[in-house]
């Protein structure tokens, strides 16, 4: 019932786009030429512009020199694929109802996540699995379920915060990799339960090199084959893939021996028992590691630059963030007001998710511009998150009041979407992803004075790819505040304050 009702709500969203239009043709009109690099602009020999994208240092620096010369539409070269780039509100707007992914975007992630992998589906197929994936990342169920699981790994006296505990004032710490160790914990503990957690160094380690290769390729580097880094990158790869199968398989020996307590309800019991997948173990692995890798990576990142900009910004708006921590532990599970406006202005201003990306079987026109069947068609968020006109004067500055002060929200809502928003696909993560980011900042900056080391420069770059993460290290020193009066003093980057001094900031 399921598959039958899913396939028939997707067939009925083609027909409907098709009589749409058809019965609301638009005004005939000759096709305007899309905008792109002129082929005397491209090196000698080159036919695409994957030699200029790696030039520009990635994709957002590529698309940033682009736009701001061609205008919000423009198309450019990956190999033979023609690629269309979109950078405004309204562009996106028109290409909202747009539900499958071009695959020859993704090919790069292919080695880690598979063409199983439901980054990789579309049409009947993609909207089954975020049916069956559903109910396991609703917000009843993260509430009930996932976010004591959060709590519990950040927690952890084993765990990443070990560190911080170890600091005692002294001892710096890496602050990207405190992040995103917190993320790969949380996703494990709630998603993934019967992993040993004493792999998780190993596996973050092993992500680490395997993504960092791949990102690489994106813009054009080439390893040699043989090569060290080649045969590192091959090793940890196998060693993941080999790692999500046995978990598989370990929770498949649990279940016959009856010795499975919550874990049934996770999502890992989710992809191991459903009947969707039968016969195809090579399809739920990719699974699983899609959303290891996705539920960590955006998430990791997201806490590290929303740290980044709160220690080293204005204070205010770290001592506006703890008060409301403050006065809200008793619901420490909620998403507060600020710490939804922290979280939004973070994922804007550090651009952490710089792109998504759909296509369409039948001809799309976009501004005025009519787009080929299948041409994949990019929806730089990245760029528009860039725009004065639309976000104000202080778009290059650290603001989350901007999300509660009234601007936002006569705003399009196509104007900010960093999960997403076309064809109904939004990322079924997104509650799952922000509440993990609220319980692991509420812990952090209740529990410790925290301190950002001298830096040779304040202005850490932002390495761009298919999520944003930091060019360069910062470091931090941690002390543990002793009781949960001591949390209402506040933490700031050079001295605890008053609760009283800190409401006079808000």
């Amino acid at each position: 019932g399921v598959v039958l009702g899913t396939a028939l709500a997707y067939k009925a969203m083609q027909v409907l786009e098709k009589l749409a239009v058809r019965v609301f043709p638009a005004p005939y009109a000759a096709p305007v030429p899309i905008p792109g690099i002129p082929a005397a602009e491209l090196a000698p020999g080159c036919t695409d512009h994957v030699a200029a994208m790696g030039r520009a240092g990635s994709l957002q620096h590529f698309l940033r020199a682009l736009h701001a010369r061609m205008g919000p539409v423009l198309q450019f070269y990956l190999g033979s694929t023609r690629i269309v780039s979109l950078a405004s509100v309204e562009g996106f707007h028109q290409v909202r109802h747009l539900f499958d992914r071009p695959t020859a975007l993704f090919m790069h992630i292919k080695p880690l996540i598979g063409l199983g992998s439901l980054q990789f589906a579309n049409g009947v197929e993609a909207a089954m699995r975020r049916k069956l994936y559903a109910p396991t990342l609703s917000t009843g169920v993260i509430r009930e379920r996932y976010l004591a699981l959060f709590e519990q790994a950040v927690k952890s006296p084993l765990g990443p915060t070990r560190a911080l505990d170890e600091s005692k004032g002294e001892t710096p710490v890496d602050l990207h990799e405190l992040s995103m160790s917190l993320a790969l914990n949380a996703v494990v503990h709630s998603l993934f339960e019967t992993l040993d957690k004493s792999l998780l160094p190993e596996f973050l380690a092993a992500y680490t090199i395997v993504w960092d290769h791949l990102e690489a390729t994106l813009t054009g580097h080439v390893f040699a084959p043989g090569s060290a880094e080649e045969l590192r990158f091959r090793d940890r790869l196998a060693w993941m893939h080999s790692t999500a199968r046995n978990l598989l398989e370990q929770f498949r020996a649990r279940q016959e021996a009856g010795d499975l307590g919550t874990e049934q309800e996770s999502f890992l019991a989710v992809v191991a028992m459903t009947d969707h997948f039968a016969g195809r173990d090579d399809d739920r692995v990719s699974d699983l590691i899609t959303m290891l890798v996705g539920g960590a990576h955006t998430t990791g990142n997201m806490v590290f630059w929303a740290l980044y900009y709160l220690l080293t910004g204005p204070k205010e708006h770290l001592l506006r963030l703890q008060s409301e921590i403050n006065k809200h532990q008793d619901d420490r599970f909620a998403v507060q007001p600020f710490m939804a406006d922290v979280l939004n202005e973070t994922l804007r201003l550090a651009v952490v998710a710089p792109w998504a990306a759909r296509t369409s079987p039948t001809s799309t026109t976009v501004l005025g511009y009519v787009i080929p069947p299948d041409t994949p068609i990019i929806t730089a968020f990245g760029i528009q998150y860039e725009d004065a006109a639309f976000w104000g004067p202080d778009v290059n500055q650290f603001n989350p009041a901007r999300f509660s002060d009234g601007r936002f929200k006569s705003n399009p809502p196509a104007g900010y979407t960093p999960f997403g928003f076309a064809g109904g696909r939004v990322c079924p993560g997104k509650q799952f992803s922000l509440c993990e980011a609220a319980v692991f900042l509420n812990h952090l900056l209740s529990s410790y004075d925290l301190h950002v080391l001298p830096h040779e420069s304040t202005a850490i770059m932002p390495h761009y790819g298919l999520v944003t993460c930091p060019a360069g290290k910062i470091y931090v020193t941690a002390r543990r505040l002793e009781t949960a009066s001591a949390s209402a003093t506040g933490i700031v980057r050079h001295s605890p304050i008053k609760a009283s001094q800190a409401q006079e900031h808000i």
